[in-house]
């Protein structure tokens, strides 16, 4: 079942950036009242795709980003050919290297955009990415991304696997996620710099702003690259230590002249 196929540049039903849960509505109650296996939504020129499972749950891009990996290490081994290399962003959950490996495969975490991506699925072998907006990089298709790709193979993997999608992801999401949050900041805002040093404590890297581990959690924060926008991603082992932590950098960012971003 096809809905908004009626292109309408004023867009009457929703937003066209399938990332922002809320523009997911429309579909979450559609699955649920037509008992659908799933729904997807795509990006104006289909690029970007999003996942809502049999639950009418948004399903986070990291995480299919992982299920993507039943499709080429368990069914069809053999369109993945001698490669065994999963490409993810340094934003996207522990659960792509975790699910991954126990998958047979490994993992290597690259910074943010398509170069990074491009570049990076040849130098480590890769087979295919995913990057957290919803993108989906594959090797065969000349390291570039794709949305109908990874649908089709969703559709490939639940006509193989036994039970619904929700059980899946379920079984892949291990962590407790923040998604992207936003703020604004000044354009000289020496934010990053500062959240750095506060957290030295932690094991950090600088492939993508600064990402800060601790053994139950980790955040990373960048500044966006066209606009005065710090990002931010928390992840944690429980949901009250994700809250805790989320609020504590929230609030260290307002004392350092951010403000709440909404997109």
């Amino acid at each position: 079942m096809v809905i908004n196929d009626t292109v309408d540049g004023s867009f009457p039903s929703h937003g066209p950036n399938p990332t922002i849960e809320a523009n997911l509505d429309q579909l979450k109650k559609l699955i649920i009242s037509k008992n659908a296996d799933l729904g997807v939504c795509f990006d104006g020129d289909g690029d970007r795709m999003i996942v809502v499972d049999d639950r009418g749950r948004w399903v986070s891009p990291d995480i299919v980003t992982a299920l993507l990996g039943i499709y080429y290490f368990k069914h069809f081994p053999d369109k993945k050919g001698s490669r065994d290399g999963v490409l993810y962003d340094a934003r996207s959950s522990n659960s792509i290297a975790d699910f991954i490996a126990e998958l047979g495969g490994k993992t290597y975490i690259c910074a943010t955009g398509h170069t990074a991506m491009q570049e990076g699925l040849p130098a480590n072998n890769g087979i295919y990415g995913g990057e957290l907006p919803g993108h989906y990089y594959y090797n065969d298709f000349y390291n570039l991304d794709n949305g109908w790709i990874p649908f089709l193979q969703i559709l490939a993997v639940l006509a193989k696997e036994e039970g619904p999608l929700s059980l899946l992801v379920d079984r892949i999401n291990r962590y407790y996620f923040s998604g992207e949050l936003n703020f604004d900041v000044h354009s000289d805002s020496s934010i990053v710099k500062i959240m750095r040093d506060k957290y030295k404590s932690g094991k950090q890297s600088f492939l993508d702003g600064v990402r800060v581990d601790y053994d139950n959690w980790w955040f990373l924060v960048r500044m966006a690259n066209t606009e005065p926008v710090l990002r931010l991603v928390v992840e944690a082992n429980s949901t009250e230590l994700l809250n805790l932590k989320v609020d504590e950098l929230k609030q260290f960012i307002y004392a350092n002249g951010g403000k709440n971003h909404v997109e």
